[in-house]
């Protein structure tokens, strides 16, 4: 693969950009409950987290922060062949 499409691969685990991630999910029917009936009570509670998440998603993960982080990638690649060739007395 070449070297700056690496970026579209380096996604992080979904806990490590979404911090509270552990406070939404669940691993059986108990705990869905449990956290169904939190968030239907708390209206504030769930709108504040989903603001939070969205917010995340949208800084991360929208086609625009995406499309971004692939143009810096490819701008530092090109930057870095430039100065390996420069450097190298080959000529540009």
């Amino acid at each position: 693969m070449c070297r700056s499409l690496h970026v579209w691969a380096e996604v992080p685990p979904a806990g490590l950009v979404i911090p509270q991630l552990g406070e939404i999910t669940f691993r059986n029917e108990g705990e869905f409950g449990t956290l169904a009936e939190r968030y239907l009570e708390d209206e504030a509670g769930r709108e504040a987290m989903a603001k939070t998440i969205r917010e995340v998603v949208l800084r991360k993960f929208s086609y625009t922060a995406r499309w971004e982080s692939f143009l810096r990638s490819i701008y530092g690649g090109m930057k870095m062949a430039a100065g390996a060739t420069v450097g190298s007395g080959a000529l540009v």
